[in-house]
């Protein structure tokens, strides 16, 4: 799925991906999905990474881009 929040079992991908996110994002996360079934989850993670595309410029977009695969 999107990323897991299972820091161990991250690939180097996926790990920079997550250091990406905001630390209460991942507060908010924990917290809103403590008693959540998978689906939920999937679905909470989903929904983080469509507002954090949507809130991009095309720069920032960009920048990311080229942190993540260089």
């Amino acid at each position: 799925m999107v990323l897991k929040y299972d820091k161990e079992s991250m690939n180097k991908y996926e790990e920079r991906l997550f250091n990406n996110l905001s630390r209460s994002a991942e507060a908010l996360y924990k917290r809103e999905t403590k008693s959540s079934s998978d689906i939920e989850k999937d679905y909470y993670r989903l929904k983080m990474a469509v507002d954090f595309i949507c809130n991009m410029t095309d720069g920032y977009a960009k920048k990311l881009h080229d942190t993540l695969f260089n």
